[in-house]
């Protein structure tokens, strides 16, 4: 019987994607009769909602298949924003058994250093969803730029269909990362503590001036979220200027790549974005308050994010402190904020900490406490207590080391030093970076160096 292979396009760009064209490529060697579904044709709503009968077709479409292939480029180390809203939806309106059985793979193009985790991530959304993943390939380059060496792309096409055809014929079984249970956690679901959270005993309020507070949530459905919110801004003396995403028109990257094409930072989609980044740049901290779903952020917090590519690789919020809140995602809560600080430290700001509910109930206001006594403690006017927590913040972002200076790597390197684009200053941390990188025990020996003074 012909198996039957189902590539659901997660690019915002369409057929026009690296991503499906390394697909289709893939496609060619790969023992299944292909189906292909782009997910910008199911028309989701402004707040990255998919109708419920345009759901039904996709979730049909996945049922008839044996195989699902996720194919996207990778976007602040995950999916583009409409496939994370995707995942949430497909976890809570769809039973763990419906997908048992099915195969699940997944082609990325970018081939950057984070890419692993990006496929990672969909990895254990996609048994969490009952299917067993295989694995996936992720290959260097995009449709509007350029791609590795033409030989390389190939082989790794090929060896990505070997791997699927094995597991079609059931003679490799991929070996699950996480158990069933998890899916309580990956499920967009909110849910509240048992019984009433106790306020916050009354203390002298931390002093943290200039600061603004992004929240990712619907507050009209999520009282977990605005106990949080309204928890920080009883312990803060200067109330923060709060900007809700989920009431802003925030539309989703398409990845055309202009805003860090002449290093001018400047987006052609025209909506509230630009607006809600200068007042952001416009504060001295940032405090983030979303739901953890899916392995990632809300859609709201991921569809900014997402806008904000060309200040990850131009740092355009240097020097800004930042506390990340993250609630909601069980198991998984503190693994995303870890994700999220790496990020917001590539895009200049200083990550000061991060509070997740992860933890027993009776913590979570000790955790509070103590994060927003670090971050005040950050912007002390004393230099030597504020000097101890901008150490600290270079610790939790030293792990992206590696992507410092706009991610470039060795193909990178080559193409651009062919044209003169990266200043002579520059050169010697992207080769300091491959040394480190190139070899992972001095890696762990430099962390426990720099870790242990």
């Amino acid at each position: 019987m012909t198996k039957k292979a189902l590539y659901i396009n997660c690019s915002p760009s369409g057929d026009t994607s690296g991503s499906h064209r390394i697909a289709r490529y893939a496609a060619h060697f790969i023992d299944a009769e292909p189906t292909w579904i782009r997910i910008g044709e199911l028309n989701p709503d402004p707040s990255g909602h998919f109708r419920q009968p345009i759901t039904e077709r996709l979730v049909d479409a996945i049922s008839a298949s044996d195989l699902i292939v996720w194919t996207f480029g990778a976007h602040v180390g995950f999916v583009p924003a409409l496939a994370k809203s995707l995942f949430d939806q497909l976890l809570l309106e769809t039973d763990v058994n419906l997908f048992r059985g099915k195969m699940a793979a997944a082609v990325c193009t970018s081939g950057r250093l984070h890419d692993d985790v990006a496929i990672r991530r969909v990895g254990i959304v996609s048994e969490c969803l009952g299917m067993h993943f295989i694995g996936g390939v992720s290959i260097l380059g995009s449709s509007g730029l350029y791609y590795e060496e033409e030989e390389l792309s190939e082989l790794k096409a090929r060896r990505f269909a070997s791997m699927i055809n094995l597991a079609l014929h059931g003679s490799r079984i991929p070996i699950p990362s996480c158990s069933g249970g998890d899916r309580s956690d990956m499920s967009p679901r909110k849910r509240l503590p048992g019984g009433r959270v106790a306020p916050l005993p009354t203390r002298d309020p931390v002093s943290i001036t200039s600061a603004v507070m992004l929240t990712a949530f619907d507050e009209t459905k999520d009282d977990w979220g605005m106990w949080w919110v309204e928890m920080l801004q009883s312990r803060l003396a200067h109330r923060p200027a709060r900007i809700d995403l989920s009431s802003h028109r925030i539309q989703p990257c398409t990845a055309c790549l202009l805003c860090n094409q002449f290093n001018e930072g400047i987006c052609v989609i025209r909506d509230e974005t630009d607006e809600i980044r200068k007042k952001v740049l416009g504060a001295e901290t940032v405090i983030v308050v979303t739901p953890i779903s899916a392995m990632g952020e809300s859609y709201f917090l991921k569809v900014f994010l997402d806008r904000l590519w060309v200040d990850i690789h131009q740092q355009g919020f240097t020097g800004r402190k930042a506390m990340i809140v993250g609630y909601g995602g069980g198991r998984w809560t503190e693994t995303v904020t870890r994700y999220l600080e790496r990020w917001l430290t590539l895009m200049g700001m200083r990550v000061i900490g991060s509070i997740n509910d992860s933890g027993a109930e009776g913590n979570w206001t000790d955790m509070l406490d103590a994060g927003l006594n670090r971050l005040g403690c950050a912007k002390s006017d004393d230099p030597v207590l504020a000097g101890q927590f901008e150490h600290d913040a270079d610790l939790a972002g030293i792990h992206m080391l590696v992507y410092r200076w706009g991610h470039i790597l060795r193909h990178d390197y080559r193409r651009l030093i062919q044209h003169h684009r990266i200043p002579w200053k520059f050169r010697i941390p992207i080769l300091m970076r491959w040394w480190l990188f190139g070899s992972p025990a001095r890696f762990r020996k430099l962390l426990t160096q720099v870790s242990h003074p």
